[in-house]
């Protein structure tokens, strides 16, 4: 089990590299997926 102590609840003392690294990942998922979007409808539609 872990103890509420182990991490801090507040997202201020998260370590600054973990929030970059969430906005590079939603970053590249967005991308792709509308990449794969627009790649299907050229695919379908050509």
């Amino acid at each position: 089990m872990r103890l509420p102590d182990d991490e801090p609840s507040d997202p201020e003392l998260q370590p600054r590299w973990v929030t970059h690294a969430l906005l590079a990942l939603l970053g590249v998922v967005t991308i792709s997926f509308w990449g794969g979007i627009i790649w299907l409808s050229v695919s379908v539609f050509r």
